[in-house]
């Protein structure tokens, strides 16, 4: 039998709205392979959905032990004191127990995505992957050291001599991660050792994923910079004017379209696009924020004045 490609995601909480950007232009973009999504707290609605573009949704516990249908979770792979992780860790968890149960056999490459912020504009495999693991930067102007979330993230989990010592390196997004099957359980293996270790908080896969590339723990990883491959993340602290457009579509530094777009949000035009009842509540956030600034600037100006 032919090896297939995969690509997994975890969906909490979020309506088929939110997430059907990420579902038509995956399928639009001629991908063909299997899409596996973890899901919690979704509505019958969105699931009904979910289920007729046949995407496999397998039900998880936000409890350990997590997937309580599943008798052949390993014993040794959580704490069990830990009862809840934030669903940014416990993805980790869930991927690898798929992964381990379903083998290699069968699986050519594997993608792990975030879901709510994410398009495709061409087949995400459609790159000239390399055997290993592909992890990829974000904008190279903002290090670790210099992005509050990221270097909170350091330094929780690792110490402040941690954050002293990597702190300069450009930040390493965690949303999407490729690779064969055993650079990722290799990866997934390293992660979860510390996932189930460190006191958690929402966003420190992002922390330990950093950890990892920045002290050479990973094997055979290839580190791609932004817009120099296959995606693109439109981080908040990224300059829009080095958003590259050609024909309707995002390109990177050699002209060609990227295939993923990560944190498409962040651009009010794609938002308008792809999610325009996101992009209707964006433009009311924004006007709120501004009557509370200007209402700010008015109430300094009047204690100057008086």
């Amino acid at each position: 039998m032919k090896k297939q490609n995969i690509i997994m995601s975890l969906a909490s909480g979020y309506s088929y709205s939110q997430l059907k950007p990420f579902i038509d232009t995956l399928y639009s973009s001629g991908y063909t392979g299997k899409f596996i999504l973890f899901v919690s707290n979704i509505t019958k609605e969105a699931l009904n959905s979910l289920e007729r573009r046949g995407i496999t949704l397998i039900h998880y516990s936000d409890n350990y032990p997590y997937l309580p249908n599943n008798p052949e979770i390993p014993s040794n792979i959580v704490d069990q004191s830990k009862e809840v992780l934030s669903p940014n860790s416990l993805r980790y968890i869930l991927y690898y127990l798929y992964l381990k149960n379903a083998g290699s056999e069968q699986i050519d490459r594997i993608m792990f995505s975030d879901i709510r912020d994410v398009i495709f504009q061409k087949n995400p495999f459609d790159y000239n992957y390399k055997p290993g693991l592909y992890c990829f930067l974000e904008d190279a102007d903002t290090k670790i050291k210099d992005e509050k979330h990221n270097s909170f993230w350091i330094q929780h989990g690792f110490g402040p001599e941690e954050l002293s010592k990597i702190g300069h390196n450009t930040i390493c997004c965690s949303g999407v991660t490729i690779g064969d099957y055993v650079s990722i359980i290799d990866y997934l293996e390293k992660m979860i050792n510390h996932i189930i270790k460190l006191k958690n908080v929402g966003g420190l896969d992002q922390g330990i994923h950093n950890y990892l590339i920045y002290n050479n723990k990973l094997d055979s990883l290839n580190l791609i910079n932004d817009d120099e491959g296959p995606i693109t993340t439109l981080s908040y602290f990224k300059n829009f004017n080095k958003v590259l457009f050609h024909n309707g579509s995002i390109i990177n530094k050699s002209g060609q379209p990227v295939n993923i777009v990560h944190q498409y949000d962040r651009n009010l035009s794609l938002l308008r696009k792809y999610y325009f009842k996101g992009y209707i509540n964006q433009l009311i956030n924004i006007s709120k924020r501004n009557v509370l600034e200007i209402r700010l600037f008015a109430r300094i100006w009047n204690s100057i004045r008086s």
